[in-house]
């Protein structure tokens, strides 16, 4: 195909380059010579397609793709633009141009090794809320109950009070005589002592915590008979003979369970005669000192 090309050129220069014969040849005198060149290029580009494929496999050693060698090349450029004839002249024609640069060769591709896809990125990070939600208090304890008040104790039952149905006539002759002789100093009584924890008394008076620091006798029910407040022996004061010793009390209660002539005093009238408690039931003598 090339040597085609070369010989259609080289016929069509010959073509050109034989003079025309127009009717200017007649005139001698006006002879002009024309000479006109026309110069056709034919290019033809050759195209050869080079593709390898090569399998790799893990471990083995790629070998280099074999580069094609630019005689398998040949590049064929289009048709150029015609060129303006020249104009007539008895000078040459210049020559023409130099035929352009082949194309590089083609670059075969290699086909590159699998890669697995890059992983999925995280999910993103959930972004904290803006606002703040105060905690809500919690409602304070309810306050502790009251404390239920004590009951208050029930107070004692008063004592049965004994009311003799009538005076022996003893003790009434023993009563009559301590009235009679009593208020000059006489009328003396004999019988038993004994002591106990003062408290209130059938006189109206409360004489509670008194016991080793005040002189204190109760009579017996029957000498005092059955009055209790406003008895006439409340307050008057006896004179006590004991143990050799001689002490003075006063009359602030009733003794229910003494016999006529025995008083019950307190411990420190008791201490006074016999130094100590432990007799607890001694003799004695006593007598009203203004009755």
């Amino acid at each position: 195909m090339k040597t085609a090309a070369v010989a259609s050129a080289l016929l069509a220069v010959v073509a050109v380059a034989h003079p025309f014969r127009r009717d200017n040849q007649l005139h001698a005198r006006a002879m002009v010579t024309v000479t006109d060149w026309v110069t056709h290029t034919a290019y033809v580009t050759k195209i050869v397609d080079a593709t390898t494929t090569r399998w790799i496999t893990p471990g083995a050693q790629s070998a280099p793709a074999p580069t094609p060698t630019p005689e398998d090349q040949f590049y064929e450029p289009g048709p150029s633009a015609p060129e303006p004839e020249p104009v007539s002249s008895s000078a040459a024609a210049p020559p023409p141009p130099p035929p352009p640069p082949p194309p590089p060769p083609p670059v075969t591709s290699l086909a590159a090794p699998y890669a697995p896809p890059p992983p999925p990125p995280p999910p993103p990070a959930p972004k904290p809320s803006s606002s703040f939600q105060a905690p809500v208090p919690s409602p304070p304890p309810p306050p502790p109950p009251a404390p239920e008040p004590e009951p208050e104790p029930a107070p004692a039952p008063p004592v049965p009070e004994y009311k003799p149905s009538a005076p022996a006539p003893e003790a009434a002759a023993e009563v009559a005589s301590v009235r009679k002789g009593g208020r000059g100093g006489g009328g003396q009584f004999a019988g038993q002592i004994t002591y106990y924890d003062v408290g209130m008394g059938s006189c109206g008076m409360d004489d509670s915590g008194k016991d080793h620091s005040d002189n204190i006798v109760a009579i017996s029910k029957d000498k005092m008979g059955t009055q209790s407040n406003g008895n006439p022996m409340c307050g008057q004061k006896i004179t006590i003979h004991a143990n050799g010793k001689t002490t003075t009390a006063t009359v602030r209660d009733k003794c229910m369970g003494c016999a006529a002539n025995n008083i019950d005093v307190s411990k420190k009238v008791f201490m006074e005669l016999y130094g100590s408690l432990d007799g607890g039931r001694m003799p004695v003598k006593w007598s009203f000192n203004n009755y």
